[in-house]
């Protein structure tokens, strides 16, 4: 044995190594809409154009997952859930549980909150940026009137569904963009009332700026400025038919079919479990700021003289928005805008 031989380190244990990626190794599948058709859809790579504030990527920024390009969080919800008697204190709802039947500020415990979560409907469909497209130019994806041979409508166009939850480019042509907000309009304008819980005359007219500051909410028909530096957002005038940006979303967004569709079905489920469990726990719908006293929706906002509240303000119970109005505005909320009305008198004929 030769001496001059360094000793040999003693055998040791492999240090763990992270595997190289695998450049043939196949990615797992983007889920798009267009599965519920039940066919594959070819992914293509496209160049997306800078619309302000939605797209945060140098313009023709090439991408395969379009919702790469939408930065920054989905539509917020607010900080608590409206009518949750877990933001009740301990003393004052268990008072209100223990008064006598038939008490109007009695209320009952045990009843399931159905969006404790705070989750608004339509939270995947951005505000801003009503329309997006693709500078390279794809095929409409929506199903023809013959649906059973699922055959697409396949005009060509550069207009693309704006919802955040497509995991690739789904194109939709203006002419089945609008038969499809001709169908969903007559459908929002029925039940636009039904998503509002209007807060009692006391709390409406008292109501400024500082009631929402903290908490989270998207408001409508406060100065823009009203919530500067605040964690609420002033979005400025009430939008057509709800006041809040759910009839804008559902109407004048570029949506694909079952998008829309399924939008909607949700707009109207989530206002109606929150109104359900309302009416089961405080026996009737109250304001969502008080809890105590009935909506003034209940007198037809007229005050005992007859005339008209100065002010109005409802929840949406289902993207859980504010609306403020004066006595002038709230009754020109419902009307369509100038665009919907044209499409659903187009839909009458």
């Amino acid at each position: 044995m030769d001496n001059n031989q360094p000793p040999q380190n003693p055998q040791q244990d492999p240090q763990p190594q992270t595997p190289a990626a695998d450049p043939n190794r196949p990615r797992r599948p983007l889920i798009a809409i267009d599965t519920l058709f039940g066919r594959e859809v070819k992914i293509e790579t496209v160049d997306v154009p800078m619309l302000g504030p939605l797209f945060r990527r140098p313009r023709k920024q090439k991408i395969v997952n379009l919702s790469a390009t939408m930065s920054g969080p989905p539509s917020p919800g607010p900080s608590h859930a409206p009518f949750d008697l877990d933001n009740m204190a301990d003393h004052d709802r268990n008072r209100r549980a223990n008064l006598p039947l038939g008490h109007p500020y009695r209320i009952t415990l045990g009843k399931y909150h159905p969006n404790t979560l705070r989750i608004p409907a339509l939270q995947s469909v951005r505000s801003l940026g009503h329309h997006a497209k693709a500078v390279k130019e794809g095929s409409c994806f929506e199903e023809n009137t013959n649906w059973a041979a699922k055959t697409s409508c396949r005009e060509r166009t550069s207009d693309i569904c704006v919802d955040l939850s497509h995991g690739e480019v789904t194109y939709l042509c203006n002419r089945c963009h609008d038969k499809a907000r001709q169908v969903v309009g007559r459908a929002v304008i029925s039940i636009a009332k039904s998503l509002r819980a209007y807060a009692c005359y006391i709390c409406a007219i008292t109501l400024d700026a500082d009631r929402f500051a903290n908490s989270q909410f998207n408001v409508w028909g406060l100065p823009l400025d009203a919530l500067d530096g605040k964690p609420s957002i002033s979005r400025g005038p009430p939008q057509p038919m709800t006041g809040c940006m759910c009839g804008t979303k559902l109407m004048d967004h570029t949506l694909c079919t079952p998008h829309r569709a399924h939008h909607f079905l949700e707009v109207r489920a989530k206002a109606n479990a929150l109104r359900a469990f309302v009416v089961a726990t405080f026996g009737q719908m109250v304001c969502p700021f008080c809890n105590l006293n009935p909506g003034a929706d209940t007198t037809n906002f007229l005050d005992q003289q007859g005339n008209p509240f100065p002010k109005v303000a409802y929840l949406c119970m289902a993207c859980l928005g504010w609306v403020v109005a004066d006595a002038a505005t709230h009754p020109t909320i419902d009307a369509p805008s100038w665009d919907n009305a044209r499409l659903l008198l187009e839909l009458q004929q």
